[in-house]
């Protein structure tokens, strides 16, 4: 018996519930089973420089507060060399530690953006376990509500 081959559309359906099962923390393994597709294809979306999955499912999971501590840390060795080298006035790093601080600054601007993102998350995490129960839950309807929440997001970050 010959296998049917998929149309683009139920291809990219697959893709896109992939995607989603990927952001939300599960292995090639368990996506290729749930998605129906092989192993290798979702290593195949996974290192797709185009999509760039891994360096979103990367960007998704790290902290602010992660991020501050590594920028304070970064600050706290500058600071160290600074005096090491006999620099008290700390001249040679201030548009270093400028920089930093302006770092921080956004950070704490656009937290209230990553706490959306967090709930995104969960939200599409319970539709993706809603899917196989309820006839309503379709792959579109999940690419439509994820369009709508990055656009939202998009927008939240153009006015900050």
């Amino acid at each position: 018996m010959a296998l049917k081959r998929l149309t683009k559309k139920e291809m990219d359906n697959k893709k896109q519930l992939g995607f989603l099962l990927f952001m939300s923390g599960e292995d090639q393994k368990m996506i290729a089973e749930y998605v129906g597709v092989s192993e290798k294809t979702v290593g195949n979306w996974v290192n797709d420089k185009k999509d760039n999955w891994k360096t979103k499912r990367s960007v998704s999971t790290v902290t602010r507060d992660e991020l501050i501590n590594k920028t304070l840390q970064a600050i706290g060795k500058m600071l160290d060399e600074a005096l090491a080298s006999g620099d008290k006035s700390f001249s040679s790093i201030s548009n270093s530690l400028n920089q930093m601080a302006n770092t921080i600054e956004k950070l704490d601007k656009k937290n209230n953006v990553v706490h959306l993102m967090a709930s995104f998350q969960l939200f599409n995490n319970d539709l993706l376990q809603q899917m196989p129960q309820s006839k309503e839950i379709t792959p579109d309807i999940i690419k439509l509500i994820n369009r709508l929440q990055i656009s939202f997001v998009n927008r939240r970050l153009s006015n900050e």
